[in-house]
């Protein structure tokens, strides 16, 4: 998150203000889009860097939940496979 712009601003405007905080702001954003399930997100031009994180965080997770599936569903047939 330190490559964002905005943190380097923010940075460089208050040095001693740098915290998690500021470093996680655009996961928590991120996690704000995906828990409504938004299909628009209305941002300045200043969040633009946080919306392409937030698509990339999306598209991880999204690869992460994929294997998971594949791998429960890898683990039920191996159940099924063998009587009880």
């Amino acid at each position: 998150m330190q490559h964002l712009p905005t943190f380097k601003d923010k940075v460089k405007q208050y040095p001693e203000h740098a915290t998690m905080a500021l470093l996680n702001y655009p996961i928590l954003m991120t996690a704000d889009i995906l828990a409504y399930k938004a299909s628009a997100v209305p941002v300045g031009i200043d969040q633009e860097p946080h919306l392409e994180v937030a698509r990339e965080i999306a598209r991880r997770m999204n690869q992460i939940m994929v294997l998971i599936s594949q791998n429960q569903n890898d683990s039920k047939q191996k159940e099924n496979m063998f009587p009880h």
